[in-house]
């Protein structure tokens, strides 16, 4: 299964937070659901590169630290990423 879709924009992001929660948040979690009680063997989740914040290092890597997202839309990206390793972790 792959998951490539979300409300994108940093900017748009900032006034309309809660539609940004709910659209990359809430529906990762009700794919993640739906994955899981279906049984599906891999869950593929697209990401951003807004949630390694501010660096000047180039190419991002994976183990490059996301701690400190820099908008709405990084955090609810960032918050979807770890959401999907819990899942990977619990079935």
């Amino acid at each position: 299964f792959q998951h490539i879709q979300a409300l994108a924009g940093v900017r748009s992001s900032a006034s309309q937070t809660g539609k940004y929660m709910e659209t990359n948040y809430s529906g990762t979690q009700l794919l993640l659901d739906l994955a899981a009680s279906h049984k599906v063997k891999q869950f593929v989740f697209a990401s951003t590169s807004s949630v390694y914040g501010q660096t000047d290092k180039l190419p991002f890597v994976e183990t490059d630290s996301c701690a400190e997202p820099l908008s709405p839309y990084a955090a609810t990206k960032r918050a979807a990423e770890i959401l999907a390793h819990v899942y990977h972790n619990m079935n």
